[in-house]
């Protein structure tokens, strides 16, 4: 608390000296290599790296039972001289209650905020049934029968992992990742190849479709930390 305000509180921050993962898309810095390197090898490597990070970050948010809900590009903060990336920005999340997360990964908590083109389906249908809504009381209800999870702050790293390789929203049409994956039919297969930036591996967007699937109800994984560990494998790094 400062010195002689009782009434506030005082937090305090990692000086992250880098800058916003969105910025170095869209400069494209993310993508520049040194001379003579493998540009393909060490794209894909730096990218898969980073999604792993990402997970992993989210894992631990989640095992603290908190729910980010705006997982963007704009969101996370790139330290350039290593590539390490630090997730920022939780004035969207909401905490779980006791029973409502186990710790390891599971964590379900009421809605407050996203942004649209990175949202889940989920987020997508509660924000349009909240507009239909008057009633405060009525909202409050809806928020608290309908919870959001894990499966939605992992949809959204997942896309974000994609618009890193396609270097922005290529990959989606410029549509909502929710109607670009609809549209897809589901598959990254169905993707067009000449939207990526850097060639999507393809144990990488075996991972990253299971994900998406998670999150669509239709099978795949559970937690941010198994997305973590199958990402460490397909890019060969360590968690």
């Amino acid at each position: 608390t400062p010195e002689g305000d009782a009434g506030e509180m005082l937090f305090l921050g990692e000086l992250i000296d880098g800058e916003s993962l969105d910025t170095l898309i869209d400069s494209r810095k993310l993508y520049e290599v040194d001379e003579g390197e493998d540009a393909s090898a060490v794209l894909q490597k730096r990218i898969g790296t980073m999604a792993m990070q990402l997970f992993a970050a989210l894992a631990h948010v989640h095992a603290c039972g908190v729910v980010h809900q705006d997982v963007k590009p704009a969101n996370i903060m790139v330290d350039t001289n290593t590539w390490r990336i630090s997730l920022i920005d939780f004035g969207a999340s909401t905490i779980a209650k006791p029973d409502d997360f186990d710790g390891r990964g599971n964590v379900r908590a009421p809605m407050k905020g996203s942004t649209p083109v990175f949202a889940s389906s989920r987020q997508r249908r509660l924000h349009a049934k909240l507009r239909t809504l008057r009633d405060v009381n009525k909202k409050r209800e809806l928020l608290q029968s309908e919870l959001l999870s894990q499966l939605d702050d992992m949809w959204s790293a997942t896309v974000t992992c994609l618009e890193m390789f396609a270097g922005g929203s290529a990959w989606r049409g410029n549509m909502a990742s929710s109607d670009a994956w609809a549209a897809a039919g589901r598959t990254l297969s169905n993707i067009p190849l000449g939207s990526m930036q850097v060639a999507l591996p393809a144990a990488v967007k075996d991972v990253l479709e299971a994900c998406l699937g998670s999150a669509g109800a239709t099978g795949g994984v559970e937690t941010a930390q198994q997305v973590a560990d199958d990402l460490a494998r397909a890019c060969g790094v360590a968690v």
